[in-house]
C-alpha cells in the first residue's frame, strides 16, 4: 500500500469479509464445532494478504464509489502518493512511503504508518515489560514440579521452565522458542487450568497471538476489525477449551466448566506471545455454552463444515466483483453517471487481447470517449477527457459512417508478438458512406472504403490497453465480410506481415504474407458457409471477448521479364508444401482455372494477350485457415515450392520460406 485510498479499499474489504464470515457463523454457532468457528477465520488470513485492486477481489462494488470519492478529492490536492485518474490498488498489503508527501492525503497516510508502527512498538513495549517482570518469578519447588509432572507427561511436554510470580490471577503460558509457565503464588492452580495451557502450548497458540496482533496492528484504525480479532481470540479460547474436554470424562467437564466461572472477574490482558484461560466475562459466558454443546453436534456436520467452508471461501477470496454493469454504463447523461462511468472506465479494463481491440474499436465506431477511456493506457486518459462532450462524445476521433447491418465492421491484421506481453497490430474498418453525393468530395471517404489504424496492445496493471502507433491510412478497396476473401479484396493495400522478393532466371517472385483475427460475437447473420462468417455487428462492449478464429493469406506475385512476353498466350503459377516436389520442364494447364487443397499446394492458370498487352505478372494465393490464434500470435512458419510456367514451359522455381517470429 502506498497511499490512504489502497489502505481504505483494503481494510473495507477485510471487513465485508469478515462481516461475512461473522454472519455465517452466527447462523451456525450451536451446529458446527469449535474447530470449525476457528479455523474458518483462514479466509479471513487469506483475504488479508491478498492485495485488493479496485476491479478485483471485492466483495461488494463499493469500490466504484470509492473511486469516484478519489477522483473528486484529489483532482483538487495534486498528491505524490497517488493520482485521481489511476484505479486504486496495491501490490502490496504492507504500507510502505514512496516519497515525500505534498496533500492531506498524503499526509493521512503517513498517520496511518505512524499508528502502525506505534502499534507495534506497544506490544514489543508491553511483552519486554511482561518478560522482565518474570525474571523476578521464583522457581517452583520440586515437590510441586513432581505434582505437575505427570500431566507434562501424558501430554509429551518434556522441557518446559515453570516459575510463580506474585500479583497474578492465573496461570498463563508466555513465550514461543522457550515457553515459561507462569503460575500465581496467592493461589493453587487446579490441573485442569494447567491442562488448558498445556493444550495452548501445543497448538502454538503463543505463536498465533503474536500473528492476530500483527494483523490488529495494520487495521488499527478501523473499530470493527478490532472486534473481529476478540472475536477471534474467543474462538481460539473455546478451541481450547474443546482440547480439555476431550482429555477429560464425566464430573470433571463439569468442574472445569466451575472453574471458568470462578474466572469470570479475574483481569486480563491481550499481549502478544502469552496465552491465558482468562478472557472476560461475556467471552467465558460463550465459552460455558460451547462447554454445554460439547459431543451434542449433529452428525454428519464434518462434511457440512467443509462444504460450507468452501462455499464461504468463494465470494471472499475469488469473486471479481468490481462494477457490473450494463453497457449504458458507457453512455452517461448526467454529471453523476458521468464521474461514475469515468470511475468505471478506471477499475473495468479488458482482461483479453482481444476484449481490448474489441473495446477501442467500437469506441472509435461509436465515437464514445468512455469506451475509448477503457481500453486505453492511463497516460491517454487526461487527454481523452479533455476531449470529451456531451458526457460520453468526444472530438475528432473518426467521424465516420460505418455500415453495420449484417456484417462485421473492422477485422484485425497481422497481430504479432513483438515483446513480452506486447503486440502490434491493424485494426482494418470497413466504411460506408450514406451520402453519395459526397463520394467524390476530398478527404470524404466513399462508399466500400477502408481504414487503417496500427495499433500497439500491451499489459497495463495486468490489463491489457491499445495505443495507435502510426499514422491513419485510407485505402478505396472493399474490406469482404469473408475473412478468406479479405486481404484478396484489399489487394495491394492489405497490411503486410512479411514480404520477400526473390529473383529467377526469368523473373522476379514478391512475396506477401498477412493474417486475419475475427473477434467473437455472440449473435450470427445465419450466413455462416466456410467462405463467409459473417456476424450481425453488437455494439455492445466485451471486455472478455475472445478470438473466434484466424487466417493466414501469402500472396506470390511473379513478375516476368522475357522479351517475348506480347508472345505469351497463357501463363502459370503452381504451388507445393512438399519441397521434394518434382515440377516438370513442360505442364499443360486448362486456360482459366486454378486449384487449391489443404495440404498446401495449388495453381492458377490464365489467359494472357486476349486482346489486351499482358502487364507480365501472374499471382496466386495459399490460404491458411489456422483456428490455433494463440500459437499463431507467437509466431508463423512456411516453406513452399513455387514453380512458374510460361506457354506450358517451366521458366522458374523458386523455395519460399515465411518465417514470423514473433520477435
Amino acid at each position: 500500500m502506498v497511499n490512504i485510498w489502497e489502505f481504505l479499499l483494503q481494510t473495507i474489504s477485510v471487513s465485508l469479509v469478515a462481516g461475512l464470515i461473522l454472519f455465517v457463523k452466527n447462523i451456525f454457532k450451536d451446529k458446527l464445532t469449535p474447530r470449525w468457528q476457528y479455523g474458518i477465520w483462514v479466509i479471513l488470513i487469506l483475504r488479508i494478504f491478498m492485495p485488493v485492486k479496485a476491479d478485483k477481489l471485492v466483495l461488494l462494488p463499493f469500490s466504484i464509489y470509492l473511486e469516484m470519492l478519489k477522483s473528486y478529492i484529489e483532482n483538487f490536492l495534486g498528491s505524490s502518493f497517488t493520482h485521481p485518474l489511476t484505479a486504486t490498488g496495491s501490490s502490496s498489503v504492507f504500507p510502505y512511503i514512496s516519497s515525500a508527501p505534498k496533500s492531506i492525503t498524503d499526509v493521512l497516510f503517513i498517520i496511518y504508518i505512524a499508528g502502525v508502527i506505534a502499534f507495534l512498538c506497544f506490544y514489543l513495549v508491553s511483552y519486554i515489560k511482561l518478560r522482565l517482570v518474570l525474571r523476578k518469578g521464583n522457581d517452583i519447588s520440586s515437590e510441586k514440579r513432581l505434582e505437575l509432572q505427570h500431566i507434562l507427561s501424558e501430554n509429551n511436554i518434556k522441557k518446559i521452565k515453570i516459575i510463580s510470580v506474585k500479583g497474578i490471577n492465573s496461570a498463563f503460558i508466555c513465550g514461543i522458542f522457550s515457553p515459561v509457565l507462569v503460575l500465581p503464588t496467592e493461589r493453587e492452580t487446579d490441573e485442569k487450568i494447567l491442562l488448558h495451557e498445556i493444550m495452548h502450548l501445543k497448538s502454538f497458540d503463543s505463536l498465533q497471538n503474536i500473528f492476530w496482533c500483527l494483523l490488529r496492528c495494520l487495521h488499527w484504525c478501523n473499530p470493527f476489525m478490532h472486534y473481529v480479532f476478540n472475536v477471534i481470540g474467543n474462538d481460539m479460547e473455546m478451541l481450547c477449551d474443546q482440547r480439555v474436554l476431550e482429555n477429560l470424562e464425566g464430573e470433571d467437564r463439569r468442574e472445569y466448566g466451575v472453574l471458568l466461572l470462578n474466572e469470570v472477574n479475574q483481569k486480563y490482558a491481550r499481549m502478544p506471545g502469552t496465552t491465558s484461560v482468562s478472557n472476560g466475562g461475556k467471552n467465558i459466558a460463550k465459552r460455558i455454552e460451547a462447554i454445554v454443546r460439547f459431543k451434542k453436534y449433529p452428525k454428519g456436520m464434518a462434511l457440512v463444515s467443509v462444504c460450507i467452508a468452501i462455499i464461504l471461501s468463494l465470494p471472499c477470496l475469488f469473486v471479481n466483483a468490481g462494477y457490473s454493469a450494463s453497457n449504458n454504463i458507457y453512455y452517461p447523461q448526467t454529471e453523476y453517471q458521468y464521474q461514475k462511468a469515468l470511475a468505471y472506465a478506471r477499475i473495468n479494463r479488458p482482461t483479453t487481447i482481444a476484449g481490448a481491440i474489441d473495446t477501442y474499436a467500437k469506441a472509435l465506431i461509436e465515437n464514445n470517449g468512455i469506451m475509448l477511456l477503457t481500453a486505453s493506457p492511463v497516460e491517454k486518459h487526461q487527454e481523452i477527457i479533455n476531449n470529451l462532450y456531451g458526457y460520453h462524445f468526444i472530438n475528432d476521433v473518426l467521424d465516420l459512417d460505418f455500415y453495420e447491418s449484417g456484417s462485421r465492421p473492422f477485422s484485425v491484421f497481422n497481430l504479432t508478438k513483438t515483446g513480452d506481453e506486447k503486440y502490434s497490430a491493424v485494426i482494418v474498418f470497413s466504411i460506408y458512406e450514406e451520402d453519395v453525393e459526397n463520394y467524390s468530395k476530398e478527404n470524404e471517404y466513399g462508399f466500400g472504403d477502408t481504414l487503417f489504424v496500427p495499433i500497439e496492445v500491451f499489459k497495463e496493471n495486468n490489463c491489457w490497453v491499445v495505443r495507435e502507433t502510426g499514422e491513419r491510412k485510407k485505402s478505396k478497396n472493399y474490406l469482404d465480410d469473408s475473412p478468406l476473401a479479405q486481404i484478396y479484396c484489399l489487394k495491394d493495400d492489405a497490411p503486410t506481415l512479411f514480404e520477400d522478393v526473390k529473383q529467377g532466371e526469368n523473373g522476379t517472385l514478391t512475396v506477401k504474407t498477412s493474417s486475419v483475427y475475427q473477434i467473437e460475437y455472440d449473435t450470427s447473420s445465419g450466413n455462416d458457409t466456410f467462405f463467409s462468417n459473417s456476424k450481425i455487428y453488437d455494439s455492445n462492449v466485451n471486455l472478455n471477448a475472445d478470438f473466434n478464429g484466424c487466417h493466414v493469406e501469402t500472396n506470390y506475385i511473379y513478375n516476368y521479364n522475357g522479351d517475348d512476353y506480347k508472345k505469351v498466350e497463357r501463363v502459370a503459377i503452381e504451388y507445393s508444401a512438399d519441397l521434394n516436389t518434382d515440377f516438370s520442364l513442360e505442364k499443360s494447364h486448362s486456360f482459366n482455372t486454378s486449384s487449391s487443397s489443404t495440404d498446401g499446394s495449388g495453381y492458377r492458370s490464365s489467359s494472357v494477350n486476349d486482346g489486351e498487352e499482358w502487364d507480365r505478372t501472374i499471382s496466386d494465393s495459399d490460404i491458411n485457415s489456422n483456428y490455433d490464434y494463440k500459437e499463431l500470435m507467437e509466431g508463423y512458419s512456411s516453406t513452399r515450392k513455387i514453380a512458374v510456367y510460361v506457354d506450358g514451359k517451366l521458366v522458374d522455381v523458386f523455395t519460399v520460406e515465411v518465417n514470423i517470429n514473433g520477435n
